[in-house]
């Protein structure tokens, strides 16, 4: 190939490259703003700065500043100092998300969840279903609902698999998906050192139903009636030498308090029940049978092998 005829080839190839990143990156961005706009139309109420395209020639990077997301109907907020979405012409259905100095309250302020950078993995997949990784390692848990503990762990993820949306009048024995996911917990520590490091911990859960567009008393009942369940399919956990394994089965019942069951075995129990009493999250130690538990929430008590360890309040949106 004469010289002249290679260079035009490179340089065609370049300006090609060049106007199909300039067009997805524009493409992309224009996706997310109307995205954040729908959030809006869904009573969010979103502010952050014009989005910022760059990271030619070798990704695309998308980055908003000084962004901040309060929920009119849920109670939740989040912010973040930048949010940079990162990808590449030849992976156009997987981007990841780069929060940096990220912050996210729920419940008034029962649980908040702090992150000076943290990386998150997007996926979607041919059938639409929406698959999502959370890097939480760099993050600390604190809040009401630890008291004045804050937990931070070595290493913990977050995988949620969201499925397209499903016809409730399917004829479905199950109450259609609304996610599931699995958390993955190593090596957590709290910030009262009386209490020993956590040293791991798995949860695999799926919640079903539907009717959850508000954080409502009535949402709530209508996500309740229509069969809605959070199903722990597996739960598995080490602290010192003790030992859990275990899955249960929650909905709410008419006062919107937990109901519902679980069964967990149990290795070494003794020193795993006296954490979860100094952290109050039982007023009784269960005694074990053979290892074995039988919780059971039911009229606004929780009973261990039909003890009672535990009241329990009603959910206040």
């Amino acid at each position: 190939m004469k010289p002249k005829a290679l260079v035009g080839l490179l340089a065609g190839g370049i300006i090609l490259y060049s106007a199909l990143w300039y067009s997805m990156g524009l493409n992309i961005e224009r996706q997310i703003v109307e995205q954040l706009n729908h959030f809006r139309e869904k009573g969010i109420i979103v502010k952050h700065s014009p989005p910022a395209l760059s990271g030619f020639p070798y990704r695309l990077q998308i980055t908003l500043s000084d962004v901040s997301l309060k929920a009119k109907n849920f109670d939740w907020q989040a912010s973040a100092k930048t949010a940079t979405a990162i990808g590449h012409l030849w992976t156009p259905d997987h981007w990841f998300l780069r929060l940096g100095g990220a912050d996210v309250t729920a419940l008034d302020g029962a649980l908040s969840l702090a992150s000076n950078d943290s990386l998150s993995s997007i996926v979607w997949s041919d059938g639409g279903a929406l698959q999502i990784g959370i890097d939480l390692s760099s993050a600390k848990a604190s809040g009401k609902m630890l008291g004045a503990n804050s937990i931070k762990a070595s290493k913990a993820e977050l995988h949620l698999i969201i499925p397209p949306s499903q016809d409730l009048s399917s004829g479905n024995l199950l109450s259609p998906l609304i996610f599931k996911g699995a958390l993955r917990i190593a090596n957590a520590t709290s910030g009262d050192a009386g209490y020993p490091p956590f040293d791991r911990g798995e949860i695999l859960f799926a919640l079903h139903g539907a009717g959850l567009s508000e954080w409502s008393k009535n949402a709530l009942k209508n996500w309740r009636d229509i069969g809605g369940t959070l199903e722990i399919t597996a739960l598995s956990t080490q602290w010192g030498k003790s030992e859990l394994d275990g899955s249960a089965s929650l909905t709410l019942d008419e006062a919107l308090r937990p109901l519902g069951a679980a069964t967990v075995t149990l290795k070494n129990a003794e020193a795993l029940l006296n954490n979860l009493k100094k952290l109050d999250l039982i007023s009784e130690q269960p005694n074990p049978e053979n290892g074995i538990i039988s919780l059971m929430a039911q009229s606004g008590e929780l009973t261990a092998n039909g003890k009672l360890i535990a009241i329990l309040e009603t959910i206040k949106p």
